[in-house]
Formats: C-alpha cells, structure tokens, sequence
C-alpha cells in the first residue's frame, strides 16, 4: 500500500533547561497516533498525529505535529501499524518533528542529539470520540495554564 503525508503542521512547541539532575538518563521519544475516522471517503484520508520529546540532564524539548495520511484506507490497527511503518509517512513526520526540535535544544542549551532515522515509535490507534476527549482534556489543561 502506498501511503503518502501532506498538510503537515506543528500543534505545540515546549521545551525548559535547567541545571539540576532531574533526568537519570538522556531519552528520545516518539509516539505516533493515527485517527480511526477517514476524513474523505474519495480520497482515504486519516490524520495522524507525532510528539517527540528529547531529554537531557541540561534540558528538554517536546513537538507535536499533524498531518494527514493519504491511501490509509484499512481500518484494522494492526495492519494500518505496519503499512504507516513501512510507508515514509512515518520518517517524514518525523524529519519535519526533527527539524523544528534540534534548534529548540540548542536554544535552552541541551545537547541533546535527536537521531537522523525515526526510533520505533510508540504507536496508538485511536477511535474518534477517543481523540475528541484527548482534545476536550488538552484544552482544559491549556486554560488552566493561562
């Protein structure tokens, strides 16, 4: 299956330094999640979603990004897994999430390296009202952040 990534955006940028030993080790993250709903039923459409996170004893940053997945038509989480794994919707996702963070680092001086290949994400396939109370409990958390 051919599977192709388009409308990429980023969603959210954080990232703090700090001088103190609050990270026992250094770590890369990166999930991808992808939506169960097609959004267009003449061309299958999904979103997918990537946060990557890379932490350091001198510092941390997160990204999340979006975009939308073109030719993911099966709905079966175990097969759609593998075919976004094998397509480089995965990787593109993740260069784009790469770009954006390493600058990130560098300015609240982590030296943090991110990897050039996309470490195996950790993958969650989400049904629509799922995500819809992801959404609900981030925007909560956002205004509570005001």
């Amino acid at each position: 299956m051919s599977l192709r990534l388009g409308g990429i955006r980023v969603a959210r940028l954080r990232a703090t330094g700090f001088d103190s030993d609050s990270v026992d080790e250094e770590e890369i993250v990166w999930k991808l999640t992808v939506i169960d709903k097609l959004l267009s039923t003449k061309k299958p459409a999904r979103a997918m979603f990537g946060t990557l996170r890379a932490a350091s004893e001198d510092g941390w940053a997160e990204i999340e990004v979006s975009g939308i997945v073109y030719g993911a038509r099966n709905v079966d989480p175990e097969v759609l897994h593998r075919d976004v794994l094998k397509s480089e919707a995965a990787e593109t996702l993740f260069d784009f999430a790469r770009s954006h963070l390493t600058p990130l680092l560098a300015q609240v001086g982590s030296s943090q390296s991110v990897p050039l290949k996309a470490p195996d994400p950790d993958f969650r396939f989400v049904e629509r009202e799922e995500f819809e109370q992801l959404l609900a409990k981030g925007e909560e958390a956002d205004d509570a952040d005001e």
